[in-house]
């Protein structure tokens, strides 16, 4: 079983004051996350956290179908699903219930109820953009390929507006939120997977290159605790420890 690792990401100043939280055990005690050696969908959380100058441990990751049986039986999987973030005392999952619990006790979220409303739209955007392209290697390339590319054809116009709309190099507000981080997660993605289709958003282009300059998210994607888009091996992986 692989040993576990700590990220260690600088620590930004919150944009807003934290709310007051259930007490964790230890004053010390850092956030737990649970997932495979992969990005996957605990992607979005490690980089809201990385983010909010959050500093958290990685589980031994999954390996063999026992690993995830075990957590199913301890009862911290309401839905028998990963990931799984042990934090503040709580056992949380469901990815976009664990973003928003992070944005909101970090300052990454909106600053009155118009601007909420406004994350939270273009976050369920953000998540239908993004579905085709966490299939990599999870379907044919030329299927992939070609799913990917309606999608930024879709998608990609709809954003770039939002963003000239906005003028202030984020989605929503004069501060990163939530929908940034989303948005740089699926630029970074397609950097990786088919950088071919930003030719045609240079200003998404520069946007991402903005995103991903702040201290903490870049320490971040620097960092060992940044894995590549899914190969062969990761695949086999999930598929292992999931028994199909």
């Amino acid at each position: 079983m692989p040993t576990s690792k700590t990220t260690s990401i600088p620590k930004v100043r919150s944009q807003s004051r934290t709310r007051k939280t259930k007490a964790m055990s230890s004053p010390s005690k850092k956030p737990l996350l649970h997932y495979w050696k992969s990005r996957g969908r605990a992607e979005i959380i490690r980089l809201t956290m990385a983010a909010a100058g959050v500093e958290w441990d990685d589980a031994p990751y999954m390996d063999q179908p026992e690993d995830i049986e075990k957590l199913r039986d301890s009862g911290k999987l309401v839905f028998n699903q990963l990931p799984l973030l042990q934090i503040d005392g709580i056992n949380m999952v469901q990815t976009y219930a664990v973003v928003r619990y992070v944005s909101a006790k970090h300052g990454l979220n909106g600053k009155n109820a118009e601007e909420q409303y406004r994350i939270d739209m273009l976050s369920e955007g953000l998540r239908d953009f993004a579905q085709p392209i966490g299939a990599y290697k999870f379907m044919p390339d030329e299927a992939f390929k070609a799913s990917v590319t309606q999608a930024v054809d879709r998608y990609m116009p709809i954003f770039q507006k939002v963003l000239t709309d906005n003028g202030t190099n984020h989605l929503v507000g004069d501060r990163l939120t939530m929908v940034d981080i989303q948005l740089l997660e699926i630029l970074l993605s397609l950097n990786d997977l088919q950088p071919v289709l930003l030719d045609k958003y240079p200003k998404m282009k520069e946007y991402q290159e903005k995103i991903s300059a702040i201290p903490s998210l870049a320490a971040y994607l620097k960092s060992e605790k940044r894995f590549p888009p899914n190969d062969d091996d990761i695949i086999a992986s999930i598929k292992r420890v999931l028994k199909f």
